[in-house]
């Protein structure tokens, strides 16, 4: 028998729940000389120095601001200061609410500042 025959044995064996036998296999297969069995020196390959790439950098992708940022924009606009922001973003909590809020003209704020948002959001 030749080596792996005696290794699928061996398995088949323990599998089987025969230790004695597999023991026996076991002895067979340490004893053996496996001279059919040849040692092949590894082959030395010349390694062809690697060219590396040149690798491009990701390009910035904008991050689309959360709707409380964009209300912060509206600092930006005169007449509406820390405390009028504060209560816009407390009765709208995003930009398309204020808009439509301006359109219908049911925004709680003076006129002034009502005005300065619709020349800011081009209404």
């Amino acid at each position: 028998m030749i080596k792996s025959e005696l290794k699928v044995l061996y398995k088949d064996l323990v599998r089987a729940g025969k230790p004695d036998e597999a023991q026996e296999v076991l002895k067979k297969l340490w004893a053996n000389d496996f001279s059919e069995t040849k040692i092949v020196e590894p082959i030395k390959v010349k390694e062809e120095p690697k060219i590396l790439e040149k690798v491009e950098e990701p390009k910035e992708v904008k991050k689309k601001e959360p709707e409380r940022d964009i209300l912060d924009n509206l600092l930006s606009i005169r007449g509406i200061g820390k405390e009028t922001l504060e209560d816009i973003k407390r009765i709208y909590s995003s930009s398309d609410e204020l808009k439509k809020a301006l359109i219908e003209d049911k925004v709680p704020l003076r006129n002034n500042q009502v005005k300065n948002l619709r020349e800011y959001y081009k209404l």
